[in-house]
């Protein structure tokens, strides 16, 4: 099957999202004008904190000031109350995660033909399979998988009881190795590029994001850590100002299973979560991995995520595994949505801390009908943890 997306949907995606005012045009001048790409960057997340500041005062009774950003709660709140703030505040984090995202794409699309179009892309074919001891992603797809129910609560008992990381600063660090699809802003030519990515996020809110194309994985599907770049221009930094996330998000969030999916099923933002048991935990499962990607996860929520994943029928246990870094992991799977591409979702997690390992993308199908098992694309964690700056 081809990863290359039809034109007419390409260009049916970018008016949809230039109709939603996601998308500000994009000058060519601006893919060689790194000072203009800059002030695209500055004017849309002006936008967003504006609209973010009317909800905040939408969100006081009449007459009364609008809240300081960031401000701490009421050291006692009713139960309803803390739960309709709590629900305001994830809201408006989604909000602010979108509006992120489509900075992020809009920047991108200005700095690929200078940044990552130069040279020879580092390019491979589909990514040799992980072996699971349990079971494959067309058991699931077939629905012959078994339960994941018990393999999570035993993930979950594992991060409950795992000691807390130790804190070397305020500014929470996310390591990541990905294979992204990049297009050419020139050529349109779609490339896989292996891709190490780090994520800072300050106490204050304020972001810095670094991508290092790195050398492909061996034939056998690992990752050197210790791979250098390609080339120097396959490295990119990024910075989005104080108050671009709230890092207050997790503390906020539930750790009964009843509350916490509704707040995750709320924070995907999808309205067709509810459809069946495969959405739901579809959904569930995107909000796991956003939350991830962005914070380091303590402990306590990690195992309130596994607990509710244990209750979705719809989540699969394909057993034991090896994974991209050479590390022992448990895997569990949801099969394709109804109206979604047959692709199989795979989370590998620890058994030893309960922590998130790596996302693994199977496909299952093409047009031409069943096909053997084809990685699309992965995610594998390197390290989450807490250092003194942004860039440490």
């Amino acid at each position: 099957m081809t990863t290359q997306p039809r034109d007419v949907d390409v260009a049916e995606l970018r008016d949809l999202m230039s109709a939603a005012g996601m998308l500000p045009a994009i000058p060519a001048a601006l893919t060689s004008d790194v000072t203009g790409r800059e002030a695209l960057l500055s004017r849309i997340l002006a936008e967003a904190h504006a609209g973010d500041q009317a909800d905040r005062a939408v969100d006081q009774p009449d007459g009364a000031q609008p809240a300081t950003p960031l401000a701490q709660p009421a050291a006692v709140t009713p139960i309803e109350s803390a739960r309709a703030s709590r629900r305001r505040r994830l809201s408006r984090t989604g909000r602010r995660v979108l509006t992120l995202a489509a900075a992020g794409a809009a920047v991108l699309a200005a700095v690929l033909g200078t940044q990552l179009s130069s040279g020879p892309q580092a390019i491979a074919g589909s990514p040799a399979a992980l072996v699971f001891s349990g079971a494959d992603a067309l058991d699931v797809a077939a629905g012959t998988a078994p339960s994941a129910t018990a393999t999570l609560t035993v993930l979950a008992e594992a991060a409950l009881s795992a000691p807390a990381p130790e804190v070397g600063g305020d500014v929470q660090r996310v390591a990541t190795y990905a294979w992204l699809h990049v297009q050419d802003g020139d050529t349109g030519e779609i490339s896989t590029v292996p891709t190490q990515s780090m994520w800072w996020l300050s106490a204050d809110g304020a972001i810095q994001s670094t991508q290092v194309r790195t050398g492909a994985i061996t034939a056998d599907g690992q990752i050197d850590p210790a791979a250098a770049p390609v080339q120097a221009a396959g490295t990119s930094t990024d910075t989005f100002p104080a108050g671009s996330l709230v890092p207050a998000t997790l503390a906020g969030l539930p750790r009964d299973t009843a509350g916490l999916t509704t707040e995750l099923l709320a924070l995907t933002g999808a309205q067709t979560c509810t459809a069946d048991d495969a959405a739901r935990a579809a959904c569930l499962v995107v909000a796991v991995q956003q939350l991830f990607s962005q914070y380091v996860v303590p402990g306590d929520l990690a195992a309130a995520m596994w607990s509710v994943l244990a209750e979705q029928p719809a989540v699969s246990d394909l057993g034991s595994t090896t994974d991209r870094f050479g590390r022992p992991g448990l895997a569990v799977a949801v099969a394709p949505a109804l109206g979604t591409p047959e692709a199989v979702t795979v989370l590998i997690i620890s058994p030893t801390d309960g922590q998130l390992l790596g996302v693994e993308t199977i496909a299952v199908t093409d047009p031409q009908g069943p096909v053997a098992q084809s990685v699309t694309g992965f995610t594998a964690w390197n390290t989450s943890s807490w250092v003194a700056a942004l860039g440490d």
